[in-house]
């Protein structure tokens, strides 16, 4: 299971999130363009500091799924809470990521086998809905 965030998921991300929010990168070599995954979490903030490392890769920010999750409203219009479980019927198996009132009726669900690909989809869904804002 994918721990952060896809390249293209990234990209797109930054555009929508303060880069502060993300907790893991992908490095981009400026010689070659070839991007190479981080082997772990890293500190954007700190990275961003590194001017020696900066002349030889450019940074993409990734997000995790609690990086995600952390910038994600709690609650929405009409008492709907941010909602995770994993769900296993008929029609639907993976992880279920949405808003949904005490009754568990859901206003938008998002459903994958993967939950950071489920959380990035409510993420889009949210800015797409004007219910978060465009990071400056």
């Amino acid at each position: 299971m994918k721990s952060y965030t896809n390249i293209e998921q990234s990209r797109k991300l930054a555009e929508i999130l303060p880069i502060e929010s993300a907790d893991c990168c992908y490095f981009e070599v400026r010689e070659n363009g070839e991007v190479i995954p981080t082997p772990g979490f890293m500190d954007i903030k700190g990275l961003q500091k590194e001017k020696r490392l900066l002349k030889e890769v450019s940074l993409i920010p990734c997000w995790s799924l609690s990086a995600l999750l952390n910038v994600m409203p709690k609650d929405i219009k009409y008492f709907h809470t941010l909602t995770m479980d994993f769900v296993n019927t008929h029609s639907k198996i993976g992880w279920r990521i949405g808003y949904c009132n005490e009754h568990w009726s859901f206003k938008k669900e998002f459903i994958n086998t993967n939950p950071v690909f489920a959380a990035y989809e409510c993420i889009c869904w949210l800015f797409e809905n004007k219910l978060i804002e465009k990071s400056r």
